[in-house]
């Protein structure tokens, strides 16, 4: 038996060793190859055991799993262990890391504000920045502005391997500071000084690639996860030295013959390779920067659970540490796969945001970290455990890290090895964490044991709290402002050394060759294009409901046309019937320019994420334009194929295969117009309120300008030039020369009657027709349209459409891919300052303060004396006092009344108890007459004070909107000059009717004064009446749809078809009398007909002046062509007017409700 078992024992002796030694052959084997392909190979240690040779750039995502458990297992999840096996391996063949030392002299930024309410952000503020601005880049007036310094002189050195903590009150410019440092100051602030790395200027490097900045704000693609943010940032970010460094590791080792750790070799080189779909690095990453939460209701569980008497108290352990392993690890599963989310969308807490903006960078190959309040949102455990992490990659891979906190508790404080405490734009002491408080104990404060050091550090620099630190007996306190410390410290043993090491300049023969990178990006274009198109590829996929109902909104719209244009109600025989075609394709086009307006609110959510990948180098503008370019297409294939293939052949367009494909593809060069055109809008707004109304203006005048509306012969001279760049005119001239063209229109014209010539040649519409076509009996009928409104004729105009389309796109897209590459974000915020306070902050840190001196104590009486110094405020009559205590106990003796048989005093308490809890036979029911504290006038009376303030200080709502209604009033007064003479309930809600009637007078009085209507105070009441109207029940309709809609993606989609379908039953492009039966019940229903109507119902209703016809030779009083044609009648006036009140009442009540019943918010 014996001998059996010393035979098992053998074998598996030699079956340990003959692994050793295929291992061992496996590590010649990938010591031979080349070190290009040896970098790239590991050796992986399989579930089972076995060793495999592997490409490290293929590891499975099971495979990372095992290799990352082994590494922490390893070293029992101490980061400090992991991180010294990785230096020690450098170690061992004596190579270095890079190391970067930062060096600030002279250091002053400043910039000019306004003070004191010039700076609140209102109307008439806003108009007098814009001013200024305008006058001061033309040189003629530079504003009256205060000069403020944020950074006063400030000097000192950023050592590498070490810890550094910026302190500092609000506002003492700690992040003006962070971002001076990391190259990325506003270019608005003024800077003087020098900055370098290593000895070398911001202009020798790329600094965004050598130094991260984590910001204050979190800013990520909410539809994205954890881990797909991750992996996103370390693709782009690539490995930067991290390559070059391992490959010299791999030689340096062969030659020494070191073997390094299978697991520990594999992480290192996927470091190095980065590029990976999933990457090893990233899954690293997210330990430190997640923390477990098990669920309140798991643990409750589980006490209860452990409570059962049957169960063992070493199982109960057993089980409570299993069950609380198991629900860490998937909370961590849960976090990584988890969406970011915003306001919103559900998904990651603030704190784990925070997280993960740390985690976006520390995937990357920076060396130089400043970090901004990245304790905001996280409890001091998870800030701990963070900093420790860095403190521990800082000093074993010779980082450089700088990190800002506002209150760092004592224990995160300990971590860091040096302090820079920043207070009004000076620095008041750099230098070794262990030293600061021997500075101001010199100086005469001392910190208390009971209070911590940060918040010591914190208030010794303030006015408010300096006294109580102040522990020099021998001294009355006088304040000391942050000047007077500045200088202290450059006298102070530590200042001077400083001092000495920054006049000795940085030798450049010591900085390492990968220290300071010079190339703009982390990768090939090649790679980042292809991350980048991934990247586009998986949010188009995230937010493919908002695609899908687009479809569906346009699938409907072109339903309801081919409906109204239905082909039994439409003839080829007169130029009448033309006109309605010309109507159809205008209708069809405006549709599909329209349809792209969506991308306006779409991209204006995603330039905070653009721009931010833009600061940090990520990738190129480009690179994110043309993969947007690209995944445009199928959709434009999509909508605009859907759209002729229901339209064609129903409306009764040409039948031609030729022409129905020709239209597609007119169709599809102007969807891809309209999406380069709003992208355009969209990066040069910069702003929701602002790029909405570029592109309203932006759509209004191409419409304007296209040709339809106005004809070509009759837009004034001076607006020629907007019919010529008009990308709807050349899409209308190339449609319409396609159809009326085509076989079906190839007769002669059947005479028809037409409208007025007065009317006609200047409005347009779907029957506006000039006379001398009528005329022309050796033309086509289609020939007779297309020249009826002064449209070309010639068939090559077709190509000329759909060149000038394919164009426009490529012209829209280079725009897009310079604004996003040159604009930064708009509305930066800034503090409001007082004068008095600007003076105070300037006198202070100059040390021009008056000082104020306290009463002295003296030492052998408790007598006051002393000298008093005049002070602003109240002066206490008294010594103010911190008293500490401790272990306090307190003890009296129980009354002989108390010592009675039993526990009286606890049955009687019980007693109490149980009589409080029932209640007494005459006492009432609490209850309250209402539910609100205040009545429904004094909340109104409030929410109106508030909103008022809301919309005054809103100017980039406010004022844009009258400077958008200037700008129409006078372009369309301009483009209709005298035409007129040429006869042809809630709080929000009610604060939008100043604003709107403001609207209204500014663009009547301009647009009626230029269009030369008649002069008649009546008239003029009605036109202002029927406007004003038709702005306040548009605004109130916006205001609805986000109400009841979840976010403004799909409220600007739902809006955008019954802005179509108001204008198509609006009685212009088809008028009502031309409409089928079956739609004159939306005609009577849209509020655009009821405006149309009172509004020429008002000027036109009671003219009985005569106009020619189109014939030349019959006459027709005003009013009769008004009720002929259009169906209008001048004592229907009164009840047009009450349907636009009824319109603007219904949608304000509409949208109190839903702000009172509706949340959409998924949090």
């Amino acid at each position: 038996m014996w001998n059996s078992a010393e035979n098992v024992f053998s074998r598996a002796e030699s079956f340990r060793e003959e692994g050793e030694d295929e291992e061992a052959l496996r590590w010649a084997a990938l010591e031979r190859l080349p070190t290009y392909a040896r970098v790239r190979r590991g050796i992986f240690k399989n579930v089972v055991g076995d060793t495999i040779e592997i490409d490290v750039s293929e590891l499975q995502a099971q495979e990372q799993k095992l290799v990352l458990d082994r590494l922490v297992n390893s070293v029992e999840d101490d980061p400090e262990r992991f991180f010294d096996r990785m230096r020690k391996r450098f170690d061992a063949v004596d190579l270095d890391f890079p190391k970067i030392e930062v060096r600030f002299q002279n250091l002053i930024v400043e910039s000019f504000v306004h003070v004191g309410s010039r700076a609140l952000p209102t109307i008439p503020n806003f108009i007098f920045n814009m001013t200024e601005a305008l006058l001061r880049q033309l040189r003629i007036y530079r504003g009256k502005r205060s000069k403020l310094t944020i950074l006063d002189n400030v000097n000192g050195i950023i050592r590498p391997s070490r810890m550094t903590l910026l302190l500092g009150p609000p506002s003492s410019g700690k992040t003006t500071l962070l971002l001076a440092l990391a190259g990325r100051l506003q270019s608005q602030l003024q800077m003087s000084g020098r900055i370098t790395y290593n000895g070398h200027g911001l202009k020798e490097f790329v600094p965004p690639r050598t130094s991260s900045y984590v910001s204050q704000q979190d800013l990520h693609a909410a539809e994205m996860t954890v881990r797909e943010t991750l992996e996103f940032a370390g693709r782009c970010q690539g490995v930067g030295f991290k390559y070059d460094m391992i490959s010299e590791l791999a030689r340096r080792e062969k030659i020494a013959g070191i073997k390094p750790d299978e697991d520990l070799d594999i992480f290192m080189k996927s470091l190095a390779l980065g590029g990976q779909e999933t990457s090893l690095v990233v899954e690293y990453i997210m330990k430190p920067l997640n923390v477990p939460y098990p669920t309140l209701y798991l643990l409750i569980a589980l006490r209860e659970l452990l409570k059962l008497q049957f169960i063992s108290l070493q199982l109960q352990k057993q089980v409570l540490c299993y069950l609380v392993f198991s629900v860490e690890k998937l909370w961590l599963d849960l976090c990584a796969d988890t969406l970011v989310g915003d306001e919103m969308l559900k998904g990651i807490s603030g704190g784990q945001k925070k997280r993960l903006t740390t985690g976006e960078l520390l995937v990357g190959p920076a060396r130089v970290l400043f970090m901004d309040e990245i304790s905001n949102g996280l409890d001091s455990s998870t800030t701990y455990q963070i900093i420790k992490y860095l403190k521990h990659s800082t000093r074993a891979l010779d980082g450089t890290t700088v990190i800002s906190l506002l209150q760092p508790a004592p224990e995160a404080y300990e971590l860091f090895d040096d302090v820079i405490l920043l207070c009004e734009g000076q620095i008041v002491y750099q230098g070794p964490r262990d030293s600061i408080l021997d500075f101001f104990t010199s100086i005469g404060f001392s910190c208390p044991k009971r209070k911590n050091v940060a918040d010591f550090l914190q208030e010794v620099t303030s006015k408010k709290d300096q006294e109580q630190y102040w522990s020099n007996p021998y001294r009355p306190y006088q304040y000391i402002p942050p000047g007077k410390f500045a200088e202290a410290f450059r006298s102070y043993r530590t200042g001077k050394n400083l001092s000495e090491e920054l006049d000795v300049p940085f030798d450049r023969r010591y900085n390492h060759p990968a220290a300071l990178s010079t190339s703009q990006y982390g990768e090939k274009k090649r790679k980042l294009l292809k991350t980048s198109f991934d990247w586009q590829l998986l949010l188009m996929k995230r937010n493919s409901f908002i695609y899908v109902f687009k479809f569906i909104q346009l699938l409907f719209v072109a339903l309801i046309t081919m409906t109204v244009f239905i082909r039994t109600t439409m003839h080829h025989e007169t130029i009448d019937d033309g006109s309605l075609y010309l109507g159809a394709l205008y209708f069809s086009m405006v549709i599909i320019l329209f349809n792209g307006f969506t991308e306006v609110s779409m991209l204006v959510a995603k330039l905070p994420v653009i721009y931010k990948h833009r600061d940090l180098h990520f990738y190129p503008s480009w690179v994110y334009t043309l993969p947007s370019w690209a995944l445009s297409i199928p959709t434009s294939l999509i909508e605009s194929g859907f759209w002729v293939a229901i339209t064609y052949y129903v409306i009764g367009y040409d039948p031609n295969v030729t022409r129905f494909l020709q239209q597609f593809l007119l169709y599809f060069f102007l969807h891809q117009m309209s999406i380069g055109l709003f992208r355009v809008i969209g990066s040069l707004g910069r702003n929701m309120i602002v790029a909405n109304t570029f592109g309203s203006f932006a759509m209004l005048v191409v419409m304007a300008l296209g040709g339809f509306i106005i004809s070509r012969e009759r837009i004034p001279s001076w607006w020629i030039w907007g019919y010529w760049v008009s990308p709807l005119m050349y899409s209308q001239n190339a449609a319409s020369v396609n159809e009326f063209l085509g076989h079906s229109w190839d007769k002669l014209p059947i005479n028809s009657i037409h409208l007025p010539d007065t009317h006609s040649s200047h409005l347009a519409g779907a029957h506006g027709m000039h006379a001398r076509a009528g005329n022309q009996t050796n033309i086509s009928l289609g020939e007779a349209v297309l020249r009826e409104r002064s449209l070309f004729p010639e068939s090559y105009w077709y190509w000329i459409g759909v060149v000038a389309m394919l164009g426009y796109t490529v012209l829209f897209n280079i725009l897009f891919t310079f604004f996003l590459g040159y604009l930064n974000p708009l509305g930066n915020q800034r503090a409001v300052v007082s004068k008095e306070e600007l003076q105070e902050r300037e006198k202070r840190r100059k040390g021009e303060t008056a000082v104020v001196e306290l009463r002295e104590y003296f030492q052998h009486s408790g007598s006051l004396s002393g000298k008093h110094f005049k002070q602003r405020g109240m002066v206490l009559p008294f010594q103010p006092h911190s008293m500490s205590f401790r272990n306090i106990n307190y003890f009296v003796d129980v009354p002989l009344e108390l010592k009675q048989e039993g526990i009286v005093e606890d049955r009687r308490n019980k007693e109490l108890v149980e009589n409080l809890s029932k209640p007494s036979a005459n006492s009432k029911e609490l209850n309250f007459p209402s539910k609100f504290s205040q009545s429904f006038s004094e909340q109104f009376l409030a929410c109106l004070w508030k909103q008022n303030l809301s919309y005054w200080r809103n100017p980039q709502y406010t004022a844009v909107r009258f400077f958008y209604t200037t700008i129409i009033s006078l372009m369309l007064g301009s483009i209709c000059w005298k035409f007129g003479s040429k006869r042809c309930f809630h709080a929000v809600v009610v604060i939008e009717f100043p604003y709107v009637f403001a609207q209204t007078v500014i663009y009547c009085s301009i647009f009626y004064s230029m269009a030369s209507f008649e002069w008649s105070a009546l008239k003029f009441i009605w036109y202002i009446f029927f406007m004003y109207l038709t702005m306040l029940y548009f605004t109130f309709y916006g205001m609805m749809t986000t109400a009841i809609t979840p976010n403004h993606n799909v409220a600007a989609i739902i809006a955008a078809p019954f802005y179509m379908l108001w204008n198509l039953f609006s009685g212009f492009t088809i008028t009502h009398k031309r409409m089928p039966i079956y739609w004159s019940w939306y005609y009577w229903g849209n509020p655009v007909a009821w405006s149309l109507y009172g509004l020429l119902t008002s000027q036109y209703g009671d003219d009985d002046r005569p106009v020619k016809l189109a014939d030349g030779i019959h006459s027709m009083p005003i009013r009769e062509l008004l009720r002929k044609v259009f169906g209008f009648r001048h004592d229907f006036l009164g009840m047009a007017g009450v349907m636009v009140v009824v319109f603007a009442t219904f949608f304000a009540v509409i949208f109190a409700y839903a702000i009172k019943s509706f949340k959409f918010q998924k949090r």
